[in-house]
């Protein structure tokens, strides 16, 4: 039995030895890392600088903001850019809109815990890509999702409804239907929903009718064809 404790205790301090020095060296390439996403145009946002460590007093002045926010947008954005997000576990808001960043890409989001915002508009991502909410550590932190003119269908709205705080979702011009919209209705929170241009009914838009979604638009679709100009706001 004490020699259990003793292994017990030694595992426990080679797992803190180890995600401290995993830390470091995060902490040593982050400035190259940063570099080269202002070099490809990347707008950076900071946040507060986070409080001292009691148990590490020694290191206060080498504290540094935090950043919490990364936008980029272009075809020179691919998959191995984004390996250098993994460098920043403070993000909050991403955007990758209008960029080439594939199903693989996004495997490299999963360890963003604090993620709230991200926006995949106009990229080439498919249902595939969505798995990754499954197993994402933003899965319960995740407000904002913009999927808009992806090649996302149906399929992918399982995934996305695995996304309990979700409150904004954007699925405008994909190929998004009623059996979809059956799997949006479980996002209990959602309060803004973009579905124009999509493959959307009456009949599945009425199945909405649960949600306290204060925004709801639907232009383009049969929806909106005869009945009203397919845009809805809670009054």
């Amino acid at each position: 039995m004490h020699i259990h404790r003793l292994s017990l205790a030694f595992f426990v301090i080679a797992v803190l030895t180890a995600s401290g020095r995993a830390q470091d060296d995060a902490a040593a390439f982050r400035p190259k890392a940063i570099e080269r996403l202002k070099t490809l145009g990347a707008e950076i946002g900071y946040g507060d600088v986070k409080p001292p460590d009691p148990e590490q007093p020694q290191k206060v002045e080498t504290r540094e903001k935090p950043i919490v926010r990364i936008e980029m947008t272009g075809g020179q954005i691919t998959d191995d850019v984004m390996r250098e997000l993994r460098l920043f576990p403070d993000l909050e808001t991403l955007s990758l809109a209008g960029t080439r960043v594939t199903d693989l890409g996004l495997d490299y989001l999963k360890g963003l815990e604090k993620l709230k915002v991200l926006n995949l508009n106009y990229s080439p991502i498919t249902d595939k890509g969505l798995a990754f909410f499954r197993i994402a550590r933003c899965k319960d932190t995740l407000e904002v999702l913009q999927i808009s003119f992806t090649r996302v269908t149906d399929a992918g709205m399982a995934d996305v409804a695995t996304l309990p705080k979700l409150k904004v979702l954007a699925v405008s011009h994909t190929r998004i239907g009623d059996q979809g919209l059956a799997e949006i209705a479980k996002l209990k929170d959602l309060n803004e929903l973009y579905l124009d241009g999509t493959l959307v009914t009456r009949k599945g838009v009425d199945s909405l009718k649960d949600l306290p979604l204060e925004k709801l638009s639907y232009v383009g679709t049969r929806a909106a064809m005869y009945s009203d100009d397919g845009f809805r706001k809670k009054k």
